[in-house]
């Protein structure tokens, strides 16, 4: 029989999944919330796909803080597939080969001979002394 935890937890209503259906690193606690206490359970998953390691401190007061969204990615692109991320581009993983779906990756199927820009915009101004692209 799995093990069950169960805890008195609280909502955060801004912590949402993005488009790949994550949470994003944890923030710093205590967190505000104003929402109704409720009692969760909480279930290992095993070998399954891990969701939640941590969660933050729900708190009041002055070092109590708004969750805040996650700034979006740095990158644009003129067009992604929609099983495709542009996220991929900075990951740092590199395919095994051009069919290698064991990783996310980017690409504008199915836009053929056409331009197709992307955009990586810095923070603040930086030298770039080499680029890598696997075609």
């Amino acid at each position: 029989m799995p093990i069950a935890l169960r805890a008195k937890a609280k909502k955060i209503a801004a912590w949402k999944l993005d488009r790949f259906g994550l949470v994003g690193k944890l923030q710093d606690s205590p967190v505000k919330s104003d929402e109704t206490a409720e009692t969760v359970t909480l279930i290992p998953m095993g070998a399954a796909r891990l969701r939640i390691s941590a969660f933050p401190v729900i708190g009041t007061g002055k070092k109590a803080h708004e969750w805040t969204e996650p700034k979006p990615p740095p990158l644009s692109a003129s067009h992604c597939f929609e099983q495709d991320s542009v996220e991929a581009m900075i990951d740092g993983l590199e395919p095994k080969n051009s069919n290698d779906h064991s990783i996310p990756r980017f690409t504008w199927w199915d836009h053929r001979g056409t331009v197709e820009p992307v955009q990586y915009d810095f923070d603040k101004p930086r030298r770039v002394s080499a680029v890598e692209v696997y075609w």
